[in-house]
């Protein structure tokens, strides 16, 4: 999908380009990926970079076609769950619907199960 494309803007300069970036992900020993499929096909696709103490999500993707029914939400789950003992994540959200490439920036420090019980 193309964030961009409200504004006119394409993700990448070429086909090309957009091939090489994605070989460069899915061949990087440092770089965690995973996929969602639906009937063979893949809908979307997800990158933790895992080269500092704090990991990098994105891109985060899908097909608009099937926005909003969770995928995203799996994806996520997905890379969290593999960055769970990490010192911290750094999370950039893009957020097309809202008419801006940039919403969200920040590290976030994933959960203890001390914290999610309330006790750190």
């Amino acid at each position: 999908a193309n964030a961009n494309a409200a504004a006119g803007v394409p993700d990448f300069p070429s086909t090309a380009a957009a091939v090489e970036f994605a070989a460069m992900l899915t061949s990087h020993p440092r770089i965690f990926g995973v996929v969602a499929e639906s009937d063979g096909k893949v809908v979307g696709s997800g990158f933790l970079w895992q080269r500092d103490p704090i990991l990098g999500v994105g891109p985060v993707t899908v097909e608009p076609g099937v926005q909003s029914g969770g995928i995203g939400r799996q994806l996520m789950a997905a890379i969290l769950q593999r960055a769970r003992r990490a010192a911290g994540v750094r999370v950039v959200h893009l957020q097309r619907r809202l008419g801006c490439a940039l919403r969200i920036a920040g590290i976030c420090r994933p959960r203890t199960a001390a914290a999610a019980a309330g006790q750190a």
